[in-house]
């Protein structure tokens, strides 16, 4: 015969511990299926505020995009403005920084 015996218990003589065995597996595959769900609607709620995340960045980028360009167009205007100023034939291009600077103060204390 064999030198060596496997430990196997025997189950027949412990009628009892069938039954506990398995409610104790019965008991673990309901802990594993309330984890299953618990992950599917955690893994649901991940990809709703995920898609809240992308149509948010996605507005946010349309936002962006016209601000820039109300930007531009604003640069592009203070420019052309500052242009016409400095021309000696505009009236505020004849003027001396020091006589705009005057007239600033001056508008400010009637003002204040």
């Amino acid at each position: 015969m064999c030198d060596w015996q496997l430990d196997v218990p025997k189950l027949q003589q412990q009628p009892g511990s069938i039954q506990v065995g398995a409610e104790k597996i019965e008991e673990d595959f309901t802990m594993a299926r309330l984890y299953i769900s618990k992950m599917k609607s955690e893994a649901k709620s991940l990809i709703q505020h995920c898609s809240q995340l992308e149509s948010a960045q996605t507005e946010n980028n349309k936002r962006l995009d016209d601000a820039e360009s109300q930007l531009s167009a604003c640069k592009l205007t203070i420019q052309q403005v500052c242009n016409n100023c400095t021309s000696p034939s505009h009236p505020l291009g004849q003027l001396s920084l020091a006589s705009l600077r005057g007239r600033l103060i001056e508008y400010q204390l009637r003002l204040g």
